[in-house]
């Protein structure tokens, strides 16, 4: 065997990339368009199977069987009655937590003035001695006064 001279081995070199590149090419338009043509035929599989399948919904005119049996004007009847009812109850329970409504509905009740604390509600009572000869005063009702005595000044001692 004799070897390639080294411009045919050059030469060999910078062209075997060239025909690998055009083979691989013509591989891959080929597997390319098989797979175009089996998609195709897939794609009017597809088709066929879809037209038969609303051939048959439509043979059975299930659309118009089912607008049949649900009362649209009825829905929106019913829906419009509730909305209404929903406005209603809005509105009632903004009026009842209105503050301006609730000043004008407000009922005013008298309450008494406060008294005044006396000496024995705020302060502990003394250790035991003799009771003092004072009456104690009790809140006065709302009747007629009740008749007192005027108090004698305490006598001064001098």
């Amino acid at each position: 065997m004799k070897l390639a001279t080294p411009k045919k081995a050059l030469y060999a070199a910078v062209g075997a990339p060239v025909v690998t590149a055009r083979r691989l090419g013509d591989k891959v338009s080929d597997l390319r368009s098989k797979l175009a043509k089996d998609a195709r035929d897939e794609y009017t599989t597809w088709a066929a199977e879809g037209e038969k399948l609303v051939a048959q919904l439509t043979d059975r005119k299930m659309v118009e069987d089912l607008a049949a049996r649900v009362d649209f004007d009825q829905f929106q009847e019913q829906v419009g009655k509730l909305r209404d009812q929903l406005e209603d109850m809005l509105k009632t329970w903004r009026s009842s937590f209105n503050p301006e409504k609730q000043t004008s509905t407000r009922i005013e009740v008298e309450t008494p003035a406060p008294t005044p604390p006396t000496k024995t509600t705020t302060r502990k009572p003394a250790a035991k001695k003799a009771p003092a000869k004072t009456t104690a005063r009790k809140p006065a009702a709302k009747k007629a006064p009740a008749k007192t005595t005027p108090r004698k000044p305490a006598a001064k001692a001098g």
